[in-house]
């Protein structure tokens, strides 16, 4: 076999291999820095969040009793619900009521004087307004009649029971009644039981 000089050949594979060695040392090296410095990044952000949830933990801590007040005041205010809804339908029949009597002073003309108002009520004509009184004429009792029918929102009609003559202190004056359906919308709670 001949022997063939392959030093330089041995050589420059070598060369080659320690070149070749070297840059993955240096690779390995940067991506260890890079890790590091990926780790020590990451580790820094863990401290800071640590800071942060110690710094909010610690607010809440001083929160905790307003919170629980607010939490305690929403319970209050849930266990007083159906009492404010009862007080708002009041309030709404409350007005009605108002409304109706007011109705009654502007519809009554002068020289009219009313002895008894009473609200009736049952299943088959509902709630009525039975109005009696004293006045000076008929006249003034189709007035009274009149001006009522037109207040729609809380009579559906007005109908006279009856009217009849009526001597007070030798003066001739005449007694009346006025019986009017009352118009009873919904109560807002869905309610229909004004009293």
């Amino acid at each position: 076999m001949a022997n063939i000089n392959l030093i330089s050949a041995y050589r420059a594979e070598r060369v080659r291999l320690t070149r070749l060695a070297r840059a993955l040392l240096v690779m390995e090296l940067l991506c260890v820095a890079v890790i590091a410095v990926s780790f020590l990044f990451l580790g820094g952000r863990v401290l800071v969040t640590h800071g942060h949830v110690r710094r909010s933990r610690a607010e809440l801590a001083k929160l905790r009793p307003s919170i629980q007040r607010i939490e305690d005041i929403e319970d209050q205010r849930f266990a007083l619900t159906p009492r404010l809804a009862l007080l708002s339908d009041a309030q709404v029949s409350t007005r009605r009521w108002l409304g109706i009597l007011e109705s009654l002073k502007r519809c009554v003309p002068a020289d009219t004087w009313l002895t008894n108002i009473t609200v009736e009520s049952n299943q088959e004509t509902g709630k009525r307004l039975k109005v009696s009184g004293v006045t000076i004429s008929q006249s003034h009792v189709g007035e009274t009649m009149l001006r009522l029918s037109q207040v729609r929102e809380y009579y559906e009609r007005v109908d006279l029971s009856f009217t009849r003559p009526l001597l007070v202190n030798d003066v001739r004056r005449v007694e009346f009644e006025i019986v009017a359906p009352l118009v009873m919308p919904e109560l807002p709670g869905g309610s229909n039981d004004e009293s």
